[in-house]
């Protein structure tokens, strides 16, 4: 079942971005951003819950950006637990952020993904997405 993710979904979701991050993030930081994004309208995340436990969660963000003139939709984060991959479930959160995307009249969903995850480059491109952009980075640590 999918629903929109609450306050008491936060260790959940820590720990799926840990193993999608293959790290043990700061819990202290994550808890602030995550409380931040949870209070604010520019935010909406889902989770996937079976049988009473949290095993996928999207979060996107939603902003109007100068160079389209109008509302972007973005994917920030899509995991879904390592033991349930492959079951559609990705999918799933995947037509959810579509069709939230679509009624807040965003013109665009977009996301960027890291290059040596070439599993999530075909889910995406499986889901109507095209490479067209490059995403490029800087890291101050």
């Amino acid at each position: 079942m999918i629903r929109e993710t609450n306050r008491k979904d936060l260790e959940a979701v820590y720990g799926l971005m840990c193993e999608l991050e293959r790290t043990k993030l700061d819990k202290a930081k994550f808890t602030e951003i995550f409380t931040q994004q949870m209070a604010s309208e520019q935010w909406l995340s889902y989770v996937f819950e079976l049988d009473n436990a949290v095993i996928g969660f999207i979060n996107m963000r939603f902003e109007c950006q100068l160079h389209h003139a109008d509302m972007v939709a973005e994917i920030l984060e899509l995991c879904v637990t390592e033991k349930y991959r492959n079951q559609g479930i990705g999918t799933l959160l995947f037509r959810q952020a579509k069709e939230t995307a679509e009624q807040h009249h965003a013109v665009r969903l977009e996301l960027s993904t890291s290059t040596w995850r070439t599993d999530a480059q075909r889910f995406y491109e499986r889901q109507g997405m095209d490479k067209s952009h490059y995403n490029l980075t800087y890291d101050y640590e």
